[in-house]
């Protein structure tokens, strides 16, 4: 049976200093908080979550090798 992870901020960040900021702001309002350095990292992460990952997404919207812009393009692929 394949069960959820909890809810979360998923933060797609490749700047550790402003994931890190992100993601003691909202632990400090008492949000679990994700992190990823990448959109790739993310979506594998999105892959192999049984159930899916649920929370909310804060796509930065400038990375390589994906943007922001291109990970919110595939989650409406997908």
């Amino acid at each position: 049976m394949a069960t959820t992870m909890p809810p979360a901020v998923h933060l797609v960040d490749d700047e550790a200093p402003v994931r890190d900021a992100l993601a003691f702001l909202f632990h400090s309002h008492g949000l679990a908080v994700r992190g990823y350095a990448s959109g790739p990292e993310f979506l594998t992460a999105l892959d192999g979550a049984p159930g899916g990952l649920r929370g909310c997404i804060v796509l930065d919207v400038r990375m390589e090798p994906l943007s922001g812009l291109q990970v919110f393009d595939e989650l409406l692929a997908r």
